[in-house]
């Protein structure tokens, strides 16, 4: 009978348990709801709702006349329960419409104001505190909504409040203080009109210089896309060329920096996004223990070479397939490992996942990023998620950063809804952490646990001592081993083919498994080998192994933990194609390539015609739908930011005037990140979308992934011949050998060309004439752009001055001729009058510069031409 009372009662506790737990869950998604909303209306009604029943309150322990109290109360009541009905059905209107409604805010700006006369009428002398209630609803709708709403209040009040006068005896017997009050409810809203419309202006303006301040960012995200992606593309094209040790060497760490440039871009435009509260987050079906090997895959390598260790620690009551933003999340948990790693010198990295509560189809889970790194202090830490910001502690300025990492992370959690903190003391480590709710997915794809035949399980310990839940796990297994002891047991993991995973049996003590988990990560295997301990207790040893339980574990949570250990395997990440080992097509194919920036036209062709593709170029829309019109193809690769005809109108254009089921696919270029442009680009009819920088590889694998779909289709090949138009592109400063001297000193000193983008250039020349042809359109285009600026200069045009300048320095940095870009530099933030009249006097100068970039990039190519016999003649 006790064991059924206290069965009973522990059922009872479990029951109540959930339910505090699904009242709690309640709660933060109603307000994670609410905290989306574009205004500030929810609160409103909040502030409504304790305002009415304070008031209500008030009525009931007023000391009323004994005459009147019944009437008194009676009307309160009948008041305050209509007032009630109303309130809370405007907040269910916000909650299940939770966009902007003025018809609801002007309801519940009559209802606040007629309330509370009502309420002063029916309370007589004890309701006269209520009068201050009017005027903070009047404040309250004025300083929420704007200016009209104040206003309108204010009538609405001073009319209502003279029909309390009328009405009330009470009232009625101080006339002086009556006219007092009615005047303050017209003088206090006009003043505060006032007051309100100087916070506006000065809102207005702080607004319009964040969003010009945003523009800026995100033009300028943009604007250094376009040279990356000449770099990038170069670099890989380098890599297939024959290098020595040291030409890999450095074109590796070109490389590196362009990447790290790339990274700093990506962060700058997420930032800009934040401001603009344009970050989206896309919720999809996800294996959770799929995303986070992935990271650590991602990230072991950079671990290693520090001598860290990367270890991952999963809950195993954590369902396995979750429903959220997965690419957010991966961001996040990217963005903290590789901080984690990138300031600890010894140790390692542990990431640290658990459920904190369950309801019926949601979970909260708590990711924690533990390092044995340097630590932050106390003073730094409440500051560390201000953007471009960092710890003050040499160390961390030693290590470099802009300070935007980690501001753009919690951004993102907040709008997940989640919330993020950091525990940290110096030189002993930090703890990044957050929290996020994820809603549980159904499907048998994403919830079964997978094990995979092909598995490797090594258990260190003894068969006789393997408990009964082990022995259950085997005929799931492609093979358990047992080893005496962590020698042979590391041995066999040398030999073994992926995926394995180990197990540790009994109570082994926690230097043995400090031990075993050092061995093993000493042997720095291609893939990470996980290590789950079951021992008599579970006891937890949260640094070294995946999982902790106990031996009479249920077999649902072994199994999910092993699916944890092997699920490490390959992973599609969604922003990249898969990539083929080498630059070559495994189905050629006819391209047009649509593109007005010469630099651009030439990195693009070279890597397609390298990989076997045969390439036709054209330099705008307009051309591209005239060629179109006699030639067929495969594929269309087309930039979307052309001067006159851009990509969208060409499409549009290629889609009414031909058979859009005939049209090949059509891939969108662009420097443009942005979800919105990426969106409406796919709405459009694009089959893909590639934003530069473009990698040769993925460039490769996206051109023949296209190709093998249209395979099926008559090939042109033979129909199409290359047709290479020149246009001016996208600036890029020089390089770090370019220095800037006055021009008479520059020339003297012969300063003209950055000699590392020549070299660049000329090791894509394998005897083609490369560097020649890039250096004549150069030329040609240059003499054609200085003479437009000479006319513009003349007739006074600085528009077209400005197009004409750009489009020069734009070709003159992605060649290296640093003095012509310096001048047209020089220009670049002048307005309209300054400009013309430097302009005219600094012609002259522009030219004789050019006639000393011609003649040096002659020489140069007479000295490239010279070197290439010589290599010939010894050949």
């Amino acid at each position: 009978m006790a064991d059924r009372i206290h069965l009973t009662g522990v059922r009872g506790q479990s029951q109540l348990r959930a339910a505090v737990t699904g009242i709690r869950g309640l709660f933060a998604r109603l307000a994670g709801r609410l905290r989306q909303r574009e205004d500030s209306e929810h609160e409103q009604a909040i502030i409504r709702a304790v305002f009415i029943g304070w008031m209500f309150i008030y009525m009931m322990l007023y000391p009323h006349a004994p005459d009147r109290a019944d009437k008194i109360i009676h009307d309160s009541i009948l008041v305050f329960a209509t007032s009630g009905i109303v309130v809370v059905a405007i907040f269910l209107d916000i909650v299940f419409r939770p966009q902007k409604n003025v018809p609801r805010r002007l309801i519940g700006l009559a209802h606040d104001l007629i309330g509370g006369a009502a309420a002063m009428i029916v309370g007589g002398e004890a309701a006269m505190i209520f009068y201050p209630v009017l005027l903070w609803f009047i404040l309250g709708h004025g300083i929420r909504y704007g200016i009209p709403y104040l206003f309108a209040a204010a009538f609405l009040s001073v009319l209502l409040f003279s029909v309390v006068i009328a009405v009330s005896p009470e009232w009625q017997s101080h006339p002086s203080l009556n006219v007092a009050l009615i005047l303050a409810l017209i003088f206090l809203p006009t003043y505060t009109s006032f007051l309100l419309a100087k916070l506006q202006n000065a809102i207005a303006r702080a607004e319009e210089a964040n969003l010009a301040k945003s523009r800026f960012l995100a033009t300028m995200s943009h604007e250094f896309r376009t040279p990356l992606n000449v770099i990038i593309g170069l670099s890989d094209m380098m890599r297939e060329t024959r290098l020595d040790r040291d030409q890999k060497d450095m074109n590796a760490t070109m490389r590196g920096a362009a990447d790290s440039l790339l990274a700093l871009v990506n962060n700058v435009l997420d930032l800009a996004k934040a401001e603009a509260r344009q970050l989206k987050i896309d919720p999809v079906s996800f294996r959770l223990d799929r995303r986070l090997t992935a990271i650590r895959g991602l990230l072991m390598q950079q671990a290693r070479a520090k001598g860290l260790y990367l270890r991952l620690r999963i809950d195993p009551k954590l369902p396995l397939g979750v429903i959220g933003g997965e690419q957010s999340l991966h961001q996040i948990l990217t963005n903290l490992v590789a901080n984690a790693v990138k300031f600890t010198t010894e140790g390692g990295v542990v990431i640290d996942v658990r459920q904190l509560n369950s309801a019926s189809d949601h979970i909260r889970v708590r990711f924690d990023v533990h390092d044995t790194g340097i630590g932050i202090s106390l003073q730094d830490q409440q500051h560390i998620f201000d953007r471009f910001t960092q710890s003050e502690s040499t160390r961390h300025n030693q290590l470099g950063g802009t300070g935007l990492g980690l501001s753009i992370t919690r951004e993102l959690i907040e709008l997940m809804g989640g919330e993020m903190g950091v525990v940290s003391s110096p030189g002993r480590g930090s703890t990044f952490w957050f929290e996020l709710e994820f809603e549980q997915t159904r499907s048998s794809v994403f919830t079964s646990p997978f094990i995979p035949r092909t598995s490797n399980l090594l258990v260190l310990g003894s068969a006789d001592d393997s408990p009964a839940v082990l022995r259950s796990l085997a005929r799931h297994m492609g093979s358990i081993a047992y080893h005496s002891s962590i020698a042979s047991l590391c041995g066999e993991l040398e030999t073994r083919p992926f995926p394995c995973a180990v197990i540790t049996l009994g109570t082994d003590s926690l230097s043995g498994l400090e031990r075993l988990v050092a061995e093993i990560e000493n042997l720095e295997l291609p893939e990470p080998v996980d290590v789950i301990s079951l021992s008599a207790n579970g006891t937890s040893r949260i640094n070294l192994t995946l999982a902790d339980l106990a031996s009479d574990c249920p077999l649902d949570l072994l199994e999910r933990s092993m699916s944890y250990a092997f699920s490490s395997g390959p992973i599609e990440e969604p922003a990249n194609e898969a990539t083929p080992s080498l630059l070559e097509a495994r189905h050629p194919a006819s391209i047009l390539l649509v593109e007005d920036n010469i630099t651009n036209q030439k990195v693009f062709a070279r890597i397609l015609e390298h990989a076997g593709h045969e390439i036709t170029i054209v330099s705008s829309g307009d051309e591209a739908l005239s060629i179109y019109r006699s030639h067929l193809f495969d594929i269309i690769l087309m930039d979307l930011n052309m001067p006159g005809l851009g990509g969208f109108d060409t499409l549009k254009l290629l889609r009414f005037s031909e058979d859009a089921e005939l049209l090949p696919p059509v891939v969108a270029l662009t420097a443009d990140a942005t979800h919105e442009t990426r969106r409406q680009a796919l709405e459009l009819g694009f089959s893909e979308y590639l934003t530069k920088p473009v990698e040769a590889q993925r460039l490769v694998a996206m051109v023949d992934r296209l190709a093998r779909r249209t395979s099926g289709d008559a090939k042109a090949s033979d129909t199409v011949r290359q047709r290479p138009r020149p246009a001016a592109g996208t600036p890029q400063a020089p390089g770090a050998n370019a220095t800037i001297l006055p021009v008479p000193e520059r020339l003297a000193r012969g300063v003209v060309l950055d000699e590392t983008k020549i070299r660049s250039l000329i090791a894509l020349d394998h005897g083609d004439g490369f560097f020649r042809e890039v250096v004549s359109d150069y030329l040609a285009d240059a003499a054609t752009l200085i003479e437009s600026l000479e006319t513009d200069a003349s007739d006074g045009h600085a528009g077209q001055f400005r197009d004409h300048a750009h489009a020069l320095k734009s070709a003159s940095a992605h060649l290296g001729a640093s003095l012509l870009f310096e001048r047209c530099l020089g220009w670049r933030n002048l307005d309209d009058h300054a400009l013309l009249m430097r302009a005219r006097c600094e012609l002259a100068d522009l030219k004789t510069e050019y006639e000393a970039v011609r003649e040096a990039l002659g020489r140069r190519v007479e000295s490239h031409q010279e070197d290439r016999k010589r290599q010939s003649g010894s050949a």
